[in-house]
Order: structure tokens, then C-alpha cells, then sequence
């Protein structure tokens, strides 16, 4: 589908044959790409499609390897591309698609999983994303313009969305529909990465930012979006419009999203339809809750942030790994929005802690949840 008119009209683009096309990519408002899988009648493998009239006609052409199925692309120009696909294949091209190369891959035992897409930082620099659901999340690295690509295992999940920072900071989203929804970081260019689990109910399918530190993830069936202003420490729920199963959304700048998903949803947000009175839209949260304390582990002391949806009785508390109770931060009445309290522990032991907070609403909700933090010195 394609619009000209900033999606208040759509128009169905049509292919040479009907396949089951898993990823387009533009690199002008003429040149684009598009990648499908071919299970008509053998061989079994991969189509590609391109096309230089905006999408009115599309030329087709078919991967030289049969049972080879590349389901993800990225341009980064109108001549050299990346093509990623199932059992952690690769694919370049250098002359826009006429012809594609595979890429040579490392030997470590995550090597093999499904390639779900690329996040480019320079020419030379990139990364490939994906795993295998209750099996391992991986990411791919290459230095060298995607000749030679390392894997690396980095979570128990699927990691289906990158962002590139620079050459150091990544940040990446994943998770499964049994343990939810999870975010992946590196701040040494991919070579340790950190998993941690957000225990927000969900399978992320995109990763958009619309600033600097803003960033939104839809999560399919859960009918919600979660979204970080502080470049992914912490995410706050949100539910989607309508009750919108989403796969995806893509910030053009940071007035335009777009989002889309089944039964045909295309969603579309804009900042000069909405009031409002500060850049940190939206200011108070869809759900109370309690945030992750970051840093964690941390020495010696560790924010811990609080969600409130609505006027709120609030107790946090922090315990021992006994159960015994160290530090009250918080026992009162607090206002709906965010609320960040500083957990010092100067004279305390190295170890497990545990911080619960007890709400209840000025509707009447309550809600007691704990999480762990780890004082390492």
C-alpha cells in the first residue's frame, strides 16, 4: 500500500505474481525493494522485487540459492543492499539488486538462527538482530561492510528491534508471548550486552525513536504500546487506539508516526493534533506501577521510579534478602505522574535487595509489586 497525501488515502500497489513479501525498503521516493518467499512449487526460495516509478511497476527476480528465504532488507543507498533471512543467512548486493552475494558468516553456535533485520551505523559498521523464541536472542556485528558477520548470544529471547546510537551505544527490544517483553543494551559497540526484562506483557514487533531520548515499542496482541523518555532505562505503558494489534511504527520526524497492524489498522500520530503542555508527552501514565531502579547493580546508591496513574496513597519499602525491612523511601499521598526516589546505601552489605511498593488509588485500586536490585561494591 502507498500514500501521497501523509495517509489519509491509500492505494493498493499490485506485484507480478502474489507472494508472500515480508519486508519493503525505499531508498528515494522512486527506488524500492522488496523481498518474499516462494513456496508456490519447487525450487522453494527467495524473490526479489524492485522498482524505480514509486511502486506503479515492479520488476522480479529470484535468488540464485534455492531453499534459501531472506525475509529482511536495508539500503544503504540505491546500489548497495542487505538482504537477512532464516538458518542466519546473509545476502549483498553492490549494483542494486541485479545481483546478490552471500556474506560469510562466524562459526559460533548462534550463527544459525533467523536474521529478523539489520540496524546500520556507517558504511562499515552494522548489526543484524533476531534468535529464536525460549532458545537465544543473538545480534550480528561486522566492522567490514558486511563481508564477515560474528554472532553473538545476548538473552534468552528474540531481539526484534536496534537502534545504533554511535559506535559504542545500542540499544535493542525483544521478548517472547511467555515472559514478555525485554531490552537489550551495549555501551562497548556490541561486545557485552546487557538483557534485561521489563515485566510488561507483550511481544514487541518495531523500535522507534522520535527524538534524542523518546522512543516507542508497539506489542502486538497485548493491544499496547510501551515508551521511554529517558533512551530506554525506563518504559511506560500505553494502550493503543481503538484496540490496534500493531507490528510496527516508524517516526518520520518527531511531529509524524505511522503505525500499522491487522485487519488492515494503519494508525497515525501527530503532534499538531494533540494539546499539550510540555515535550514529554504523554505526562502521566496509562497504568501505575513500579519502574526498574537504575544503574543496577549500583554503588552506592540507585534511583528507583514510581508510576501513578491517578492521586495515589503510596509505601516503598526496601528489604533485605531476608525479608527484614532497611529503608522506607516513601509512605504518603503523592499526585499522578512519575516520582523518582534515591535509594542510599552507604553502610549497607553487598548482596540481593528487594524494593515493594504498595498503591492504593484514590479510585480505589490497589496494587503491591517487588522487584530485585543487586548493591555490588
Amino acid at each position: 500500500m502507498k500514500t501521497i497525501d501523509g495517509g489519509l488515502s491509500w492505494q493498493t500497489l499490485q506485484f507480478p505474481s502474489i507472494k508472500d513479501i515480508s519486508d519493503v525498503f525505499f531508498v528515494t521516493k522512486t527506488t524500492g525493494y522488496a523481498v518474499a518467499l516462494d513456496f508456490e512449487a519447487p525450487p522453494f526460495g527467495t524473490i526479489f522485487y524492485k522498482t524505480t516509478d514509486g511502486g506503479d511497476s515492479w520488476s522480479e527476480s529470484r535468488y540464485r540459492h534455492d531453499d534459501v528465504y531472506l525475509i529482511g532488507l536495508h539500503f544503504l543507498d540505491s546500489l548497495n543492499g542487505w538482504a537477512s533471512g532464516l538458518e542466519g543467512k546473509i545476502a549483498h548486493t553492490t549494483n542494486g539488486g541485479e545481483e546478490w552475494i552471500a556474506a560469510q558468516t562466524d562459526t559460533s553456535s548462534f550463527t544459525n538462527f533467523p536474521i529478523l533485520g539489520f540496524s546500520f551505523f556507517d558504511d562499515n559498521l552494522a548489526f543484524g538482530y533476531g534468535g529464536h523464541i525460549d532458545i537465544a536472542g543473538v545480534i550480528w556485528k561486522t566492522t567490514n561492510r558486511g563481508e564477515y558477520w560474528r554472532a553473538y548470544g545476548v538473552g534468552p529471547e528474540p531481539i526484534r528491534g536496534l537502534i545504533v546510537f554511535d559506535s559504542l551505544n545500542i540499544i535493542g527490544i525483544g521478548g517472547d508471548f511467555e515472559y514478555g517483553t525485554a531490552v537489550v543494551t551495549t555501551t562497548d559497540g556490541g561486545e557485552n550486552w546487557d538483557y534485561r526484562s521489563l515485566d510488561v506483557f507483550g511481544v514487541p514487533y518495531g523500535l522507534s525513536f522520535r527524538n534524542e531520548n523518546e522512543a516507542w515499542v508497539p506489542l502486538g496482541f497485548a493491544q499496547k504500546f510501551i515508551y521511554t523518555t529517558d533512551k530506554g532505562t525506563n518504559w511506560i505503558q500505553y494502550d493503543v487506539p481503538d484496540s490496534g494489534i500493531l507490528y510496527d511504527i516508524q517516526f518520520t520526524d518527531s511531529l509524524t508516526a505511522y503505525t500499522a497492524g491487522r485487519f488492515g489498522y494503519i494508525g497515525k500520530y501527530s503532534r499538531s493534533l494533540v494539546t499539550v503542555e510540555n515535550e514529554d508527552f504523554p505526562t502521566i501514565p496509562v497504568n501505575s506501577g513500579l519502574g526498574v531502579n537504575y544503574p543496577n547493580p549500583f554503588n552506592p546508591e540507585t534511583i528507583i521510579p514510581v508510576y501513578l496513574n491517578e492521586p495515589s496513597i503510596i509505601s516503598l519499602k526496601v528489604f533485605d534478602i531476608r525479608g527484614r525491612e532497611t529503608t522506607v523511601l516513601a509512605n504518603g499521598w503523592y499526585e499522578e505522574g512519575e516520582h523518582k526516589f534515591t535509594f542510599k546505601a552507604e553502610n549497607a552489605a553487598s548482596g540481593i535487595y528487594i524494593y515493594r511498593l504498595d498503591i492504593i488509588g484514590s479510585s480505589g485500586n490497589k496494587e503491591s509489586v517487588a522487584k530485585k536490585m543487586i548493591l555490588n561494591r
